[in-house]
């Protein structure tokens, strides 16, 4: 079976998982038919090759309501394996990640590849499935092919959205071996230190709302949350201390992204009921976080007060973003923002449904697969196991998250979302962020 999946092209509220160089085209999901259980050719590490006819279809999973915490626990390993699999035999004919637009052949794409390959790394990391990734052959060859992909300048990426993509190819190195590529790692390092939005690049001064957060490119494309949430991510990766400058200019644009009406008392001028002229939009003060400093996607979009005044509303994606990278620059966890935002999460906490969004069936769970994944890395980073939500309920979250991903995942091994906003229906991009969510999940359980 081919699945083929159109998106619209909305480049100005693309999310960073929608950074492909694929915006306004349909997309070939590659390996969508294809099996990826542990018996596939070569299992999670193989030659090399690309899986073929030889491989058998996946075992039949076992039903995580019936599992007990232990049984969930081992099957949940089981199904990391499986995952790994199913990438390995997701990528093209080149052995990398990609997709094809319509009537042309397949090829591979720097942030699909990029993703995959953190994803796998995560996932191959201590604690999990251990051992050096680099003795696989194919992820090693997916690996040496980002150092190819590196610019004179630094970046690693193909056609556009270097930022992003460079972001992803140094989480990948760093994870595969920091020592072995450290002086790629220290370039690309340098190259995403130039595109934080700031006085040297822009001349943005600190009063600028985008002063301090990156975007897709080098500095001149409007900043947003995610992508500042990869890059910060990727810095820390390539050992950049907490203390650095750049971090601390992010702690201002990750403040700026917070719905926080104390803190950000000015309101913005954005077009928030969508008849093209802007309105006077003020900031929630539930301590979520928005996509950009008082703006957001048409799936989240903003909240009429009864007196008629427009308010940001939050989202859980960017919420746990601004979290995670909260956690990640070195904000503490007793500093007001950081419990605005735990309390946001903690009210609202649910794994069944991505919440935030407009009640539209249109826009049901956009964002689902991302949502779970980054929500696991910042519970994991924030170092609790249970969560009381607005209700009262105590949720015990690690053994919550795993039986809702094993429930849902499709019976050829992978993960897609219905909706097909954000590239969630790539089946490649929804099961990279669900294997990643896993290995937070088992890390510490």
């Amino acid at each position: 079976m081919t699945a083929t999946l159109v998106f619209s092209r909305r480049i100005k509220w693309a999310a960073p998982w929608l950074a492909v160089g694929l915006l306004g085209a349909a997309l070939l999901a590659p390996g969508c038919e294809r099996g990826g259980g542990e018996g596939a050719k070569g299992g999670a590490g193989g030659d090399g090759k690309k899986g073929g006819t030889e491989s058998p279809a996946p075992r039949a999973a076992r039903d995580p309501a019936t599992l007990s915490e232990t049984e969930l626990k081992d099957e949940t390993k089981t199904v990391l394996r499986e995952t790994i699999s199913w990438l390995r035999e997701a990528r093209l004919d080149d052995g990398l990640w990609g997709a094809a637009m319509p009537g042309k052949k397949a090829e591979s794409n720097a942030g699909l590849t990029a993703l995959a390959l953190k994803a796998v790394l995560y996932a191959k990391g201590p604690g999990n499935l251990g051992g050096n990734a680099l003795d696989v052959p194919w992820v090693r060859d997916g690996v040496e092919q980002l150092v190819k992909w590196q610019q004179p300048d630094g970046s690693i990426f193909l056609r556009d959205n270097a930022n992003y993509t460079t972001s992803l190819a140094v989480q990948a190195l760093a994870l595969a071996d920091a020592k072995k590529y450290g002086a790629q790692i220290d370039r690309a390092r340098d190259y995403l230190l130039k595109c934080q939005y700031d006085e040297d690049g822009e001349n943005a001064k600190e009063d600028n709302r985008h002063y301090g957060g990156a975007g897709y490119g080098k500095g001149r494309e409007t900043p947003d949350l995610n992508n500042t949430c990869f890059w910060i991510d990727a810095l820390a990766r390539a050992g950049v201390a907490k203390e650095h400058p750049a971090f601390q200019k992010a702690l201002t644009y990750l403040s700026r992204c917070q719905n926080d009406s104390d803190r950000n008392p000015a309101p913005v001028e954005v077009d928030a009921d969508g008849d093209g002229q802007p309105d006077q939009v003020s900031r929630s003060n539930d301590g979520g976080a928005s996509y950009r400093p008082g703006e957001n996607p048409k799936e989240v979009g903003y909240e009429k007060g009864a007196d008629g005044t427009w308010r940001t509303a939050s989202y859980g994606n960017m919420t746990y973003s601004l979290l995670s990278s909260y956690l990640t620059a070195g904000l503490s966890k007793e500093d007001p923002r950081m419990q605005k935002a735990w309390a946001w999460v903690a009210k609202r906490f649910t794994v069944e449904t991505h919440p935030g969004l407009k009640d539209d069936p249109r826009h049901a769970n956009a964002g689902y697969y991302y949502y779970l994944c980054i929500m696991a890395h910042a519970l994991r980073l924030y170092g609790v196991e249970e969560i009381t939500d607005g209700q009262g309920v105590v949720h015990r979250w690690r053994p919550e998250l795993a039986r809702r991903v094993l429930a849902i995942r499709a019976k050829e091994g992978h993960w897609v979302n219905a909706n097909n906003a954000w590239m969630e229906g790539l089946p490649v991009i929804s099961t990279s962020y669900v294997l990643m969510a896993l290995t937070d999940v088992l890390s510490g359980w």
